[in-house]
């Protein structure tokens, strides 16, 4: 299993907002997500967690995205307002 997470920097007052974002985002794309915030810790952070079989299929998942889809459209009309920062990105593979 490979999994490519997304760290970004959102006030914990935006939390709910970007969370519902982020979901609408991924169901429109058809990926599997986990998204997590802190309890403790790094309470201004959300994490979301795409999860794929192989690393073909997160390749492939990449070359095929269609940044046309009225989700994304959502999510980059909100985002600067929401996001203090970029994203953080990272590709891990699960044993």
């Amino acid at each position: 299993m490979v999994v490519n997470r997304h760290t970004w920097k959102v006030s914990h007052l935006h939390h709910q907002e970007f969370i519902e974002l982020l979901k609408a985002l991924h169901a429109g794309l058809g990926v599997k997500s986990r998204i997590y915030t802190f309890v403790f810790g790094d309470v201004d952070s959300v994490i979301a967690d795409l999860e794929f079989e192989t690393m073909e299929d997160e390749s492939q998942f990449w070359k095929d995205l269609d940044y046309n889809l009225p989700e994304f459209a959502a999510y980059y009309e909100r985002f600067p307002d929401l996001v203090e920062t970029g994203v953080t990105k990272q590709l891990l593979i699960l044993h």
